[in-house]
């Protein structure tokens, strides 16, 4: 699963200026113990968000992400850190009010020391203005 805190300030009509929290939950099974084991990319991002059109908005941030590895041996695992960078594209559905429900996807691209992980996501994205 995925998930997304946003908090945006409104800079011009067309432009937010974003800072987020964002984490992906990656399950596996053990190779041995057959039990489910979690790999998480997370990161904290400031970014800014671009309606292309009164709906449509595209989404670009730059930041710290962790990659946090988990094996059969606990003595393997691993959380990897380093800068962090996302993009992403939504669309606004439903207005009602102060209240926006629409779709968006993002990938969050991580660098560590061992290379680069990229996580993609879609989600139903609600936001309060």
């Amino acid at each position: 699963g995925s998930g997304s805190l946003r908090l945006a300030r409104v800079m011009t009509p067309t432009w937010l200026l974003t800072l987020e929290l964002t984490g992906t939950a990656l399950l596996h099974k053990a190779a041995v113990e057959n039990r489910t084991l979690v790999n998480n990319a997370s990161g904290a991002l400031l970014g800014g968000q671009y309606f292309v059109g009164p709906a449509f908005w595209i989404r670009g941030a730059a930041g710290l992400g962790v990659f946090a590895l988990r094996f059969d041996d606990p003595m393997e695992d691993r959380d990897l850190l380093g800068p962090a960078t996302l993009g992403g594209a939504g669309l606004d559905l439903a207005r009602f009010r102060h209240v926006s429900i629409g779709v968006e996807g993002y990938t969050l691209l991580l660098f560590n020391r061992e290379g680069a992980v990229a996580s993609t996501s879609f989600l139903l994205d609600v936001s309060i203005y």
